[in-house]
C-alpha cells in the first residue's frame, strides 16, 4: 500500500494468478472448479484443477490436485 501525506492509504489489486497443490475430495476431475473446502463446485471460484497429481487415497481422505489460482 502506498501511503500519503494525510495519512490515507491507497492500495489496488492488480492480479493474481498462480499455480498451487490443493487437498481435494474423490468428486473432483481434471477441469473442475474447486471450493474452498476442496470439494467439486458447479458455480466458478478462484481454484480450477489442471491436473490430478495423485489419486484420491482413502486412509488420508483427499487426493493431490495442481490448481490455477486466479
Amino acid at each position: 500500500a502506498q501511503t500519503f501525506n494525510d495519512g490515507q492509504q491507497l492500495s489496488e489489486v492488480l492480479g493474481l494468478l498462480g499455480q498451487v497443490h490443493v487437498r481435494v475430495s474423490i468428486d473432483v476431475n481434471v477441469g473442475d472448479w474447486v471450493s474452498a473446502n476442496g470439494n467439486a463446485s458447479k458455480k466458478q471460484t478462484n481454484l480450477r484443477c489442471m491436473e490430478l497429481r495423485s489419486p484420491y487415497d482413502a486412509s488420508k481422505g483427499y487426493a493431490v490436485a495442481f490448481c490455477l489460482l486466479k
